[in-house]
């Protein structure tokens, strides 16, 4: 396998930085998906077993989506790093 040029290089780490762009915008849908229902799951909408099974639900599914978004998070900054290692290489080798 060859080394990379520096220009492929700098073209790796534009690919990575927007696919870390795309994993942020993915981990923002991930909290958003079930804010409005999550904001109507209260004892002031509804009441009744039925109501605070169901607002346990959402309440386990709002946490699994915020710990999906965190995680997506973390991969872009991961991806972010990278691709500011391409970017130095490619520097140091011009």
């Amino acid at each position: 396998m060859t080394k990379p040029t520096p220009s492929q290089l700098r073209s790796y780490a534009a690919d990575l930085r927007g696919c870390a762009r795309e994993q942020r915008r993915h981990a923002h849908s991930c909290e958003a998906l079930l804010h409005d229902a999550a904001a109507l799951a209260n004892d002031d909408t509804w009441m009744g077993t039925y109501a605070s099974q169901v607002n346990t639900k959402i309440s386990h599914w709002v946490k699994g989506l915020h710990a999906s978004a965190a995680q997506l998070r973390t991969e872009a900054k991961s991806w972010d790093s990278l691709a500011d290692e391409f970017e130095q290489k490619a520097a140091a080798a011009d």
